[in-house]
């Protein structure tokens, strides 16, 4: 993973701003026929759906088919990132909608869709995605994403949302302030781009904090 930095650092982000809290994984919550559309598609995010519907019984060698697929669904034509009511499909125009969620102990919950490219795609659309736009201009990029995402700005980049769940079910309990302070410090002289990164970490850092504590 490579990312960055920005004037307001998020490993620098005011503490009294968000009290460091712990995030403990219970479950995801997932309807069988969006498994079974996911399966051929994007077979590791399947698997983790699968096995994190019933994450609180997994035996040892299930909990390392977990996280190793959850640390494959990084790759692929598409990844899972947060849903926004208003979001429409980037290939066929169509409204998306949550096909899974992670809850939390307290019952707070996180919800996903799939994205192609940053953009919002029904799983069964990204496909053609791919073949209608194989390498987009930053200006034709930048249009799409404000044509089809509802909530513009506000959330961090699916690529973001999925490193950050990788490392979320791995971990029992995951304090998210010092999550983001240990990326930075990991990815900071790697990245392309650590002022980009940089803000994509402070907004995994509110939008979860904004929707779970």
């Amino acid at each position: 993973m490579a990312h960055g930095h920005h004037e307001h650092h998020a490993h620098d982000h005011d503490h009294e701003d968000h009290e460091h809290a712990d995030l403990v994984f219970e479950r995801v919550e997932a309807e069988d026929a969006d498994v079974e559309t996911l399966k051929p598609l994007q077979p590791h995010l399947a698997v983790t759906l699968m096995l994190g519907r019933r994450a609180k019984e997994l035996n040892e060698e299930e909990k390392k088919a977990f996280i190793e697929n959850a640390e494959k669904a990084l790759e692929g034509a598409f990844v899972a990132g947060f849903h926004a009511e208003g979001d429409t499909c980037a290939a066929c125009g169509e409204p998306t909608r949550a096909l899974f969620k992670d809850v939390f102990e307290g019952g707070a919950s996180l919800e996903y869709a799939v994205f192609a490219s940053e953009l919002p795609v029904h799983p069964t659309c990204a496909a053609d995605l791919v073949a209608e736009h194989p390498k987009l201009a930053k200006r034709d990029h930048d249009r799409l994403r404000r044509e089809h995402l509802g909530e513009m700005g506000a959330r961090p980049s699916p690529e973001m949302a999925t490193f950050f769940r990788r490392d979320l079910v791995a971990h029992p309990s995951l304090d998210v302030h010092a999550w983001v302070e240990s990326v930075w410090r990991e990815n900071r002289e790697v990245s392309d781009n650590p002022r980009a990164f940089s803000r994509d970490l402070q907004r995994l850092l509110d939008y979860v904090h904004d929707r779970v504590f």
